[in-house]
């Protein structure tokens, strides 16, 4: 089992619920991005005080809009081109 916890939420899967979709690496910062295969309830949703305000599910296209919007930072882009690409 693995006990991934990132930012408060928590997560208890296997290790096959993880799969590594893209890497995004430099000499300033990587990105990671997993599909985590889980049935996470909205409401369970925990986060640092102060970070996040609200969480919502949404369609890519919302989401792209969202960013198209300047509603969220710029280098979530990477997640639309990943998710196309699935």
């Amino acid at each position: 089992m693995l006990d991934f916890k990132w930012r408060k939420q928590s997560f208890t899967n296997t290790e096959e619920d993880f799969e590594l979709i893209k890497s995004f690496r430099d000499e300033h910062f990587f990105r990671d991005i997993y599909l985590i295969s889980s049935n996470v309830k909205i409401h369970d949703l925990k986060f640092i005080d102060g970070e996040v305000i609200d969480a919502k599910y949404v369609t890519i296209d919302e989401f792209e809009k969202t960013l198209n919007e300047k509603q969220i930072n710029e280098w979530n882009r990477d997640f639309i081109e990943t998710y196309k690409n699935l």
